[in-house]
């Protein structure tokens, strides 16, 4: 059986980059303490935010273009960071701040507002608590896409 997607996965996979020096960061607007990294692998575009510290990722978060929502952008999001750094309010921070440059961002292309899709197992309780805290208080439940696992699904609107 498929598991769900980890975001942790793509944390290893960019630090691994990192540290082969195959990817190129950029400094973010808004947020100084975070960078970023556009790419578009298998032809869909990708949005990378991290927080890196002497060449180590403390916190990263991932949006994905998906299906438009009624008509408007939607990207999916994930969110990881090191074992060694949980517990620590690394997700929410880089979560609420690589939402605000990535509307800075798509902003400046004319797109005005957005959806964001979380979909997170019914096991994993800290995204959920992290996604009810930023993203929705009322997840729908779900089934996810690529493993058929119970999941659910946090949205938002972002004007």
């Amino acid at each position: 059986m498929a598991h769900m997607i980890d975001p942790t996965d793509g944390l290893i996979s960019l630090q691994d980059a990192l540290n082969k020096k195959l990817v190129e960061f950029t400094n973010c607007e808004l947020s100084q303490d975070i960078v970023m990294h556009v790419d578009q692998p298998e032809g869909i575009v990708r949005f990378s935010y991290a927080k890196i510290l002497n060449g180590e990722i403390q916190s990263y978060t991932v949006f994905v273009m998906a299906e438009p929502i009624d008509g408007t952008v939607c990207l999916n999001l994930g969110y990881a960071v090191p074992k060694k750094y949980r517990n620590q309010g690394f997700a929410q921070d880089i979560l609420k701040k690589s939402i605000i440059e990535l509307k800075n961002g798509l902003g400046r292309n004319n797109i005005k507002e957005f959806y964001l899709e979380a979909i997170i197992g019914t096991d994993n309780e800290v995204s959920q608590k992290i996604a009810s805290n930023i993203i929705s208080n009322s997840p729908k439940k779900c089934k996810d896409a690529y493993s058929g696992q119970d999941a659910l699904a946090y949205t938002k609107l972002i004007k």
